[in-house]
């Protein structure tokens, strides 16, 4: 073999990987999208900017940067859509996360029948409560109380 076939079969080897690698996140991202229509009846390739299709893109691009290593420009070559919007949905989507009970449920719908299919066990809500319970044991009385009075200020009052 010489060197310029050496050559030319690396070259092979390394384009045919990445195409397996991009046909592989186009695969989880379009599982995604899936799902996320399953749960909410809305198609985040449409370009409606109507408030379920912004919610569905959202939550789409939120998870699509959970559970993938794509980049913006990947997640919103997928969706037709711009990098810039997806940073900006992705942004976005904190904000409604917190303050949003419907959105939130939504969301953690989503997850859950995503994390289903690939047959994870657990739950986002559920690890985050396991977390906070084990960060909470290293806390004194006194900064539990203050936790607890300021979770009750910030989140009891306004949704309860």
């Amino acid at each position: 073999m010489t060197p310029t076939q050496l050559i030319e079969e690396v070259q092979t080897f390394i384009t045919s990987k990445s195409e397996k690698e991009k046909l592989k996140q186009i695969l989880e991202l379009q599982s995604i999208i899936a799902t996320v229509l399953r749960v909410t009846k809305c198609d985040v390739t449409n370009r409606s900017q109507k408030r379920d299709n912004a919610d569905a893109l959202k939550i789409y691009s939120y998870m699509a940067r959970r559970f993938t290593k794509n980049t913006y420009h990947t997640i919103g070559k997928v969706v037709n859509r711009n990098h810039a919007t997806i940073i900006c949905a992705y942004k976005a989507f904190f904000t409604i996360y917190k303050t949003e009970n419907n959105f939130r449920e939504l969301t953690d719908s989503c997850v859950s029948k995503h994390q289903d299919e690939l047959g994870m066990e657990d739950r986002p809500k559920e690890i985050m409560l396991h977390e906070i319970k084990d960060d909470l044991i290293k806390c004194s009385i006194d900064e539990l109380k203050r936790i607890k009075n300021w979770i009750k200020l910030k989140y009891v009052s306004k949704n309860g």
